[in-house]
């Protein structure tokens, strides 16, 4: 008779009574509470079972988890001995490729952000480690945020390129894009602050071919990926995970409404729920209560453009659907409008290339880290960049209005 597998053979459970019944019992509950250094030990000094093999296969299993984790413990304590990098510190060449902006650049949003002192100098802030109380420049701490998303890297990969330990690179992390989204990227993602910008924004629009005079933006819902909640690496988390799939795109995610511009700015809202239709999560945006505000207090009828996904209103059009867009006009209508509506695709694509760590699903769990921050933080260096050196947009509806606004006056806005 052949031998059952191992994973259909019970493991200490069949004992009915006696210390083995019991040890083993105990081993298995500090496994499950990742206990495994306490588990092998206790498992250790149980005789022999009947069938030897699942004892030995538990026993190796326990032996590996503790190895394991005895060595991520000793890479999460270990420290660089070097002091926190700086700008000086790094080869030009390479810091465009490691943190997206040019030196000069990550320079002038320092002085923007108020983190430089009157000598010019980088401030110093205060941070809590394990070993105690880090003073860590302002300049280091915006060099490990723009290196984290930039791309998916892990704190332990970047100790000796960036200088301290895990934990002070996470604390770093941490108060950089606190700080970055309470007070630029919240405030200036408003759709009404930039009323005074739409006359030039549907002129723009009208020259390029739109078909529609009063046309500010263009709007499109964009789905990112996250860890399953109550997964391996989200076990944690007590959130129902069945609002979060997305039957569409067969995987869990959380779901954003972004809105650009024909400068390159671009604005978004959420999260919403992975299983939510974009025009329920349109509606929840402050999107249509500023064009009825312009509407029915200002007199002044502008809208937004989207897909099919869209529901056609008064503020809102979107391309043709069904049956009528195989027609004469529904084709010729939506082959007008599709080179125009596509930019808010590429401005999406454009954010997941330049800032990949906010598409890497490992990273991305939910009741663990504020996903939705590193989104919006994401989002307003896509801002930043694209009016320091210009994106797809600004390239397509011309340089005039790039050059209408600089980062200063945009972060002026808050």
């Amino acid at each position: 008779m052949a031998k059952r597998p191992f994973g259909r053979q019970k493991i200490g459970y069949h004992f009915k009574s006696g210390e083995r019944y019991k040890l083993t019992s105990i081993a298995l509950i500090l496994v499950q509470t990742m206990l495994f250094r306490e588990a092998f030990q206790i498992l250790r000094r149980l005789p022999p079972l009947g069938f030897g093999d699942a004892q030995q296969a538990l026993l190796h299993s326990c032996a590996s988890f503790t190895l394991a984790t005895a060595r991520l413990w000793k890479m999460r304590q270990r420290r660089s001995n070097k002091p926190y990098a700086l700008i000086n510190d790094f080869d030009p060449d390479e810091f465009i490729r490691k943190f997206r902006f040019r030196p000069e650049h990550v320079r002038l949003m320092l002085s923007l952000f108020g983190w430089l002192d009157a000598n010019g100098n980088s401030k110093v802030e205060r941070l809590e480690e394990q070993s105690g109380v880090q003073c860590v420049p302002n300049e280091t701490i915006l060099l490990i945020v723009l290196r984290c998303l930039a791309r998916p890297l892990s704190f332990e990969d970047i100790i000796d390129e960036m200088g301290g330990s895990r934990t002070g690179i996470a604390r770093a992390f941490d108060f950089g894009t606190f700080f970055i989204y309470e007070k630029f990227a919240k405030p200036l993602n408003n759709f009404y602050a930039w009323r005074n910008w739409f006359d030039e924004f549907t002129e723009v629009i009208w020259q390029k071919g739109c078909l529609f005079r009063n046309c500010v933006s263009f709007v499109d819902g964009v789905f990112f990926r996250i860890c399953r909640p109550g997964g391996a690496k989200n076990v944690h988390a007590q959130i129902n995970q069945r609002v979060f799939y997305n039957g569409y795109e067969k995987c869990h995610g959380i779901k954003y409404i972004g809105s650009v511009f024909p400068n390159g700015i671009l604005l978004l809202w959420g999260p919403f729920y992975g299983s939510e239709h974009d025009s329920p999560c349109l509606a929840k945006t402050p999107i249509l209560a500023a064009l009825r505000r312009l509407f029915y207090r200002m007199g002044r009828w502008y809208l937004v453009f989207g897909d099919s996904a869209f529901a056609m209103t008064r503020f809102v059009q979107r391309m043709i659907k069904g049956p009528a867009a195989h027609t004469a006009q529904g084709q010729a209508f939506n082959g007008a409008m599709a080179p125009l509506r596509v930019d808010i695709e590429h401005a999406f694509r454009d954010v997941q290339r330049d800032w990949s760590g906010v598409k890497w699903v490992p990273g991305q769990c939910l009741g663990l880290r504020p996903v939705g921050r590193y989104t919006h933080v994401c989002i307003f260096l896509h801002n930043c960049m694209g009016l320091l050196c210009g994106n797809l947009q600004t390239a397509k509806f011309g340089q005039e209005l790039m050059g209408r606004l600089t980062l200063a006056e945009y972060l002026a806005h808050v």
